[in-house]
């Protein structure tokens, strides 16, 4: 004997039902699947050397720009030579995660450690930024000149001077 027509409809509305929850559950696992990495010590941006600079430029430029990877550091003290300009620029990339858990890039000077522009889902991880010395210097007023013009500040023992810096700028 045959169901009748209602109960065949509700049984494949439960099948397909089903079918669509274990694709939903299976989404989740595919979304995650691991991305390519590069790891930047591949190209020379190796801990402790005197500047990771180049080889960090390097492996950025081997990343997909589509598609996402992961550039991973491995852990250690990457330093950076040049005082100015960018570290690391990266333009139009999607779904990239820089990561370094482990990892201190330490700069020296000005120079700003990344660019990023027009990318999408970009994400840092783990990483510790420092300067060998921070890029500014701070002290107390302690006199000031007849009509403002010159003033003589003493500089915090943190951030000593040796005469030769330029004055940027002066906050509050």
């Amino acid at each position: 004997m045959e169901a009748p027509l209602g109960t065949a409809f509700r049984r494949r509305a439960l099948v397909a039902l089903a079918a669509a929850s274990a694709a939903w559950r299976a989404f989740p696992a595919a979304a995650q699947a691991p991305r390519p990495g590069i790891s930047v010590a591949d190209y020379g941006a190796i801990p402790g050397a005197a500047d990771a600079g180049p080889g960090l430029r390097a492996a950025i430029a081997r990343l997909p720009k589509t598609g996402g990877a992961v550039l991973r550091f491995p852990p250690g003290t990457y330093r950076f030579a040049e005082t100015s300009g960018v570290a690391a620029q990266f333009a139009a990339l999607d779904d990239i995660t820089v990561d370094g858990p482990g990892a201190r890039l330490l700069f020296s000077g000005l120079k700003r450690p990344f660019m990023i522009q027009n990318c999408r889902n970009f994400r840092i991880a783990g990483l510790t930024i420092d300067w060998e010395r921070p890029p500014f210097s701070q002290g107390e007023v302690i006199a000031v000149a007849a009509g403002g013009r010159t003033a003589d500040i003493r500089i915090d023992s943190g951030f000593p001077v040796d005469g030769s810096e330029t004055v940027q700028a002066i906050n509050t």
